[in-house]
């Protein structure tokens, strides 16, 4: 969390049994990143970033089969939401979706809702 400024679920949960075995209580814990199903909607632009397991060009046609608008490079104007191979990498893109507050979900989160 600390690496990549963001705190997943499992990090969250971590940091709160954490806190309570030391018994820390003076300390706010940070509410984890928005869920997949609360962070895209059909017709967002999302980019992708990342060595995937598939080509880009098979990503960019699923995202196009289900509503979305595949677009080549993360803009702050342009992009509504990173999917990246590793959502935690320090990528110049990642690093930029973070910094415009651009939903940063991984590959997996976005076959899985592909799936539903």
């Amino acid at each position: 969390a600390e690496r990549d400024g963001v705190v997943m679920q499992a990090e969250r949960e971590t940091l709160i049994r954490f806190a309570e075995q030391m018994d820390v209580t003076d300390v706010r814990i940070p509410d984890a990143e928005t869920p997949l199903t609360e962070s895209l909607r059909p017709g967002m632009r999302v980019c992708f970033t990342g060595e995937a397991g598939l080509s880009r060009s098979v990503l960019h046609r699923l995202a196009r089969d289900a509503g979305y608008a595949p677009v080549s490079n993360l803009t702050k104007s342009r992009c509504d939401a990173l999917i990246a191979a590793d959502p935690s990498s320090m990528s110049g893109k990642t690093r930029n979706a973070r910094k415009w507050g651009k939903p940063i979900l991984s590959v997996e989160q976005f076959l899985s809702e592909l799936e539903q």
